[in-house]
């Protein structure tokens, strides 16, 4: 089904089948306005549902079913456009369940998202993501990546992801501003909760980060993130990992990290962080370093299996008013030639 160049649909409890033997889109919707409701869309070689719309069309896609789609589910396309996909059910496609293309604002809502290689794909978008259940996806939950360092910033709010074979989100490129901010729980994804590289920049507020089988949240190398008032707990390696080439101007403020199998915070070759106000308790280590500069202040480093805080291979933190108490092995383990200005502390 085409809808073209100024036209309007309304389509309601229809049923979209495509044919294995030939290349079959279920939908395009171009510079259109569209209503579509109730129906299913599935089998399409090249896809359940193509849009390529312009700031003032208007498409609505709700209570539907997108399944077993080749390449992609959905596809959201067209500068400053804002169709709205919202309490559908986008299930074993063969590719991202819902891709949103160059400088698209979709809305993505109350969907249940499973079983596609990608749950949702942004490409230097700006879509609204929130209150989708997105888990058991064959990569990553939510990748959101730059093309030629366009601005991506998408809003990530208030989402399960969980049970995906890679990460839960994924942040990659230059010029990527993704927030996520107050997800109900980002966990028992196979690889790390949240993953920051490829010079991306993240912003974490208030989320619940627990139960992944690698790190809660991984920056890695150039990478950046601010991370600050989320509870991090019990994942399988580091709650909080930061390090590698050109990893600076991380700061990881006033969260709970609790009851990882490894280290509280993790940091390796990086330069200045800014570790500062955390609760940090009942991990096996509270924050380990290895040659690495953070600035580590007035956190609260408890109850810990091990080191409240461990010192490796010439790091040279500045660790000042920090209150590392009843933990089971050092307070403060300096090895390795580290040293720094370490002051005011309990």
């Amino acid at each position: 089904m085409i809808v073209n160049d100024g036209c309007e649909a309304s389509l309601k409890k229809c049923e979209i089948k495509g044919n294995k033997n030939y290349s079959t889109i279920g939908i395009i919707l171009k510079n259109c306005d569209a209503k579509i409701t109730e129906c299913k869309i599935h089998n399409c070689r090249l896809g359940g549902i193509l849009m390529l719309l312009t700031k003032n069309n208007q498409v609505n896609i709700s209570s539907s079913k997108i399944l077993f789609n080749d390449m992609l589910g959905i596809q959201c396309l067209g500068a400053e456009a804002a169709p709205a996909i919202e309490s559908c059910k986008i299930e074993n496609n063969n590719g991202p369940g819902i891709s949103v293309g160059i400088s698209n604002q979709a809305t993505i809502q109350k969907n249940e998202i499973r079983l596609n290689k990608y749950g949702i794909e942004v490409l230097s978008a700006d879509p609204l993501i929130i209150s989708n259940k997105i888990d058991k996806n064959y990569a990553d939950g939510i990748v959101t990546r730059v093309y030629e360092e366009l601005r991506c910033e998408p809003q990530i709010f208030n989402n399960e992801i969980s049970g995906n074979k890679e990460n839960g989100i994924h942040v990659m490129g230059a010029g990527n501003f993704s927030r996520i901010d107050a997800n109900v729980f980002i966990g028992y994804n196979k690889k790390a909760g949240v993953r920051v590289c490829l010079r991306g920049h993240a912003i974490l507020l208030k989320n619940n980060i627990g139960k992944n089988l690698t790190q809660g949240v991984l920056v890695v190398e150039t990478g950046t993130a601010h991370i600050e008032r989320n509870k991090v707990f019990e994942n399988i390696k580091a709650n909080i990992a930061i390090g590698g080439l050109s990893s600076v101007n991380n700061n990881i403020i006033e969260n709970e990290i609790s009851d990882g199998r490894c280290e509280g915070i993790f940091a390796i070759e990086c330069g200045r962080a800014y570790i500062l106000r955390n609760n940090i308790t009942g991990n096996h280590d509270g924050i380990v370093m290895v040659t690495a500069i953070p600035v580590v202040m007035t956190n609260k480093i408890h109850k810990n299996k091990s080191n409240g805080v461990f010192m490796l291979k010439d790091s040279r933190p500045i660790l000042k008013g920090n209150e590392i108490v009843e933990n089971e092995g050092m307070g403060v383990y300096i090895r390795d030639k580290s040293c720094g200005e370490i002051e005011r502390n309990l």
